[in-house]
């Protein structure tokens, strides 16, 4: 709005009345007339304000039950390296995108322990789904 507009809106009280993209020269509305009110005003009656009960603090679930709560279950079947999907290898521990990548495109394997001799797999990822793994 500019500054000549708010003068104008401020002096009539008409804000409300002026769009924004006034010419600099509009007209106006006059304001409208004031009347005195035909009856007196009177108070209302106001009910009597009650403090309100104080609201019982948020308990928060211990942290261990949470990360339970995240956690899928584990995968206990097999998996082939050699032609199992990227969302099989996926279900392993330990095993993520970015390795199950590095499976597939290691393939085809003799042999399980490959996975560690190529450094796809650390030996502790290794122990624990070795059992899970077929070719």
């Amino acid at each position: 709005m500019r500054l000549y507009q708010l003068a104008i809106a401020t002096i009539f009280g008409a804000a409300a009345a002026l769009p924004l993209t006034a010419p600099v020269f509009a007209q106006t509305p006059a304001p409208a007339a004031i009347t005195a009110p035909a009856k007196p005003l009177t108070a209302a009656p106001v009910a009597p304000v009650t403090p309100a009960a104080p609201a019982a603090p948020a308990t928060k679930a211990p942290a261990a039950a949470t990360a339970k709560a995240d956690k899928k279950a584990p995968f206990t079947g097999t998996v082939s390296i050699n032609t199992g999907t990227a969302a099989d290898l996926d279900k392993l521990y330990g095993i993520g995108k970015s390795r199950t990548a590095k499976i597939i495109a290691g393939r085809p394997y003799k042999a399980i322990d490959e996975l560690t001799s190529r450094k796809i797999l650390p030996q502790s990822v290794f122990d624990k789904i070795s059992k899970q793994l077929t070719l």
